[in-house]
C-alpha cells in the first residue's frame, strides 16, 4: 500500500469518527449536468445538478458551429466540463433544443429563417392563352414568376421560361445567414 492510499485511508477513518463529511474533490475530466438560468450572448449562467462544486457563471457556452447563436435556452439542460480538465476554466455543450422556445442562428450575415424539406414555396403562374383562327391558330404563353422577377413571354413557335420560385415560410427556429 502506498503512503498516499494510507494517508487517505487514516484521513477517511479520522472524518468518520469526527462526524465529518468528506470533502469530494472536482473529477474536472467529467461533464456535469446543469440547467441554464442566464444567457448573455455566448456566454451561460448555469446551475449545477451536484451541489459538491459551485455553479459557473458566465461561461463560454460552445455550440460547435463557428459564427453560431443560440437564444431562448433558459431552462434548457447543459453539460459542463473544464477545459484541459483546469477547474478554472469551465464551459458548457450539448444543450437540450425546445422548438418552441430555442432559436438557432448560423452564420452572422444577414440570418433569415431555414427551408426544410416540405416547407412551402411561393407560386408563380403560367397562364396559356389559345386563339384558334381560320386558317392559323396561336398559343401565347406568360410566366409571373413567384420570387416577383420580371414577367416572361414566350415568342411564337418556341422558347424556354426560367421558372423561379420563393421559399413561403421556413423554420422558425433555426437562421442561416449568407
Amino acid at each position: 500500500m502506498s503512503v498516499d492510499r494510507l494517508n487517505a485511508a487514516w484521513s477517511a477513518l479520522l472524518n468518520l469518527f469526527m462526524g465529518r463529511k468528506a470533502v469530494k474533490t472536482v473529477d474536472a475530466c467529467a461533464l456535469y449536468f446543469a440547467k441554464v438560468v442566464a444567457i448573455d450572448g455566448s456566454k451561460v449562467d448555469v446551475q449545477l445538478d451536484t451541489t459538491e462544486i459551485p455553479s459557473p457563471t458566465s461561461i463560454p457556452l460552445y455550440l460547435g458551429l463557428p459564427s453560431s447563436t443560440v437564444d431562448g435556452i433558459v431552462g434548457s439542460r447543459v453539460l459542463v466540463g473544464f477545459r484541459n480538465g483546469d477547474p478554472s476554466q469551465p464551459y458548457a455543450v450539448a444543450f437540450e433544443f425546445s422548438s418552441d422556445s430555442s432559436l438557432i442562428t448560423i452564420g452572422t450575415s444577414s440570418p433569415k429563417e431555414a427551408a426544410r424539406k416540405d416547407d412551402a414555396i411561393t407560386h408563380g403562374t403560367i397562364l396559356f392563352t389559345f386563339v384558334p383562327g381560320s386558317g392559323a391558330a396561336s398559343l401565347s404563353v406568360v410566366y409571373t414568376p413567384g420570387d416577383g422577377s420580371g414577367v416572361q413571354s414566350l415568342p411564337a413557335g418556341s422558347g424556354t421560361l426560367t421558372i423561379h420560385e420563393l421559399i413561403g415560410a421556413g423554420s422558425s427556429a433555426v437562421k442561416i445567414g449568407g
